[in-house]
């Protein structure tokens, strides 16, 4: 496995265990002219068989930058819905 992968892994079970609000979690993050665009992971509640693989819901999230490169107006779009994490890279 990926140490990239190995190490989400390890962070998603950790927010697991801690009982907190569903977290999302940051795969890559890059700014285009005025815009920042990041790509996230959200993990959602159904699992996949008999295996109980955790599902995730892969998200981008574009947001206009103001002149001090603060986000603003940020839009998310679901790009892809109950996705295992290593199945979109």
């Amino acid at each position: 496995m990926h140490s990239s992968l190995k190490r989400m892994s390890g962070a998603l079970l950790l927010a697991a265990l801690s009982g907190c609000a569903t977290p999302r979690y940051l795969v890559s993050d890059f700014t285009m002219g005025e815009r920042s665009v990041k790509y996230i992971l959200t993990p959602i509640s159904a699992r996949a068989g008999k295996n109980e693989v955790q599902l995730y819901d892969f998200i981008v999230q574009i947001c206009d930058l103001d002149t001090k490169d603060e986000p603003s107006a940020c839009k998310d779009t679901t790009v892809v819905s109950n996705v295992v994490p290593q199945s979109i890279y």
